[in-house]
Order: structure tokens, then sequence, then C-alpha cells
């Protein structure tokens, strides 16, 4: 009887080659990226302990940036968000990364020779940044572009800048309360900082500048526009609206403590003002 051989299939070289050498697949690909990032996190945890260590402290003690300690949570919740469309833009590391690195490691340098933290938070801002471009590529990182520039929140402004800030906030807060108080009939006068209820005296000090107010709303109103869907202009003007509702908010906040005084007394207000 004759026997039924079946037929031979050829394998191409090409063929014969994707089989022996598999292409790695995406999954490989994100945990290779995921290992690289935790061991980068590690190194620059122990490069910039001592900044970090400041920047916590300044969150947990400053008012005025106590919301930053929810920044680096919000990001890595919004780079997650965006991973879809970061691999779909395609993961393609880039030598731009470590130029971005290189220029991060020398502000870091200047840094701690100047002894200047805020220094410090921009050469860690842009090593961060130059790892991630370095890591996935210009296009991919372009996909996850708001949350790293969204980092920038959780950092103290210079300290030049915050006392011109808050210097301004003092004058334009202590008019808008004294204009309340005597919205309603009460007898108010301001110069400079200073507020003039007669007897007692009312001066609106750094601490109730309104600092506490705008850096959060600012911070707040970033990341509601980012999520909100819809034209841009719509957008700049939630951003935009931080900085009158934060001055409104302090504002009737002194004058609510003026209405306290004048009703009650000076006890009544006490731990609320600064006279």
């Amino acid at each position: 009887m004759d026997t039924i051989v079946p037929p031979f299939t050829t394998i191409q070289a090409g063929e014969r080659s994707q089989v022996s050498h598999p292409v790695p697949n995406r999954w490989s690909r994100l945990l290779t990226l995921g290992g690289a990032g935790i061991l980068a996190a590690l190194l620059l945890v122990v490069a910039y302990a001592d900044s970090l260590a400041f920047l916590f402290q300044q969150w947990m003690e400053d008012d005025n940036y106590s919301h930053g300690i929810f920044v680096p949570v919000i990001v890595g919740y919004l780079i997650w968000w965006r991973r879809k469309a970061v691999m779909a833009a395609g993961v393609v590391p880039s030598w731009w990364g470590v130029g971005l690195v290189l220029f991060g490691l020398i502000l870091f340098v200047l840094g701690e020779l100047s002894t200047l933290y805020v220094v410090l938070y921009l050469s860690l801002w842009f090593v961060v940044i130059g790892l991630v471009i370095a890591a996935i590529g210009i296009h991919a990182s372009r996909a996850i572009i708001f949350p790293l520039g969204y980092l920038l929140t959780m950092f103290p402004l210079p300290q030049i800048l915050e006392q011109n800030l808050s210097a301004q906030l003092q004058l334009i807060s202590s008019a808008f309360g004294v204009g309340c108080l005597q919205l309603i009939g009460i007898t108010a006068f301001r110069e400079g900082n200073v507020i003039d209820l007669g007897p007692i005296q009312l001066q609106v000090v750094e601490a109730c500048s309104g600092l506490r107010y705008l850096f959060p709303l600012t911070s707040l109103a970033l990341l509601c526009a980012y999520l909100f869907q819809d034209r841009v202009w719509k957008k700049i003007l939630l951003v935009a609206s931080a900085v009158p509702i934060a001055i409104v908010l302090n504002g009737l906040r002194i004058g609510m403590i003026g209405l306290l005084i004048e009703w009650y007394g000076q006890g009544a207000a006490e731990g609320f003002m600064h006279a």
C-alpha cells in the first residue's frame, strides 16, 4: 500500500529569523521603561535628598504651598491616564533628553554652590524632563506635556518674587476690605496696608496677603482647564479667574474681621487679625 507523504512547507530565510528571534512586544518594552524609571527615581532621591527634604518641609509648614504635596500624585495619575496616547505616538528614545539632563546637572552644581533652592528645584525639573524625553522620545513626550509642566506648581516661588507679589496683594486686599466695610456703613480708612477703624487699627501683614488662596487656586484652575474639554479662551478665562477670586476671598475675610470688631469689640476677632 502506498503511503501518503504530507507535503513539506518551505520556510523562507526572513520567516525563519522571525520565528527564532521574536520581536519584543509592547509589555516587555513597558516593563523595561518601568524598571529604568524606578532606578532613575531612586538615583534622583539620593542626589536631591536635601532639596526634597526642604521642599517637603515647606509643604508641611508654609500654608502658601501646602497644595504642593498633592501635585506629584496628580501628575502620576495624569501620565497613567495618557498612557495610550504615549504608546500611540511611538516610544523612540531621544538624545535630546540627554542634553536636558546635562543642563539640569549644570544647574544642580550652580544651585549647590549658590545654596539657592530655587535653582536646585529647576535642576530637578529639567533632569526629570530630560529623563522622560530620553526614555520615550519627543513625540511621545508631547502627549504628557501638561503633566510634565504641571510639576512646576509644586515648587515655591523665588523669595524676592513672593515678597513683591505679597506686598501688592496686601495693598489690594486692604483696599477691598475697606471698601466692603464702607459699603455697609462702617467708618474705615486705609493707609498703606493699615486699616483704621477708630480705636483699633488692623495691619494686613504678609501672612494675610492672600497667597495661601492664590497659589492653590491657580494650581487647581490649571488642572481644571486641562481637563475641561472646551475652547481655549474659556480655559484661559478659567485660569485667569483664580487671581480675582483669591483677592475677593481675602478681602471679604478682612472685611469680616472689621465687622466683628465693630459689632463685638476687639476680643471677637482674636486669632483672625493682626493689629
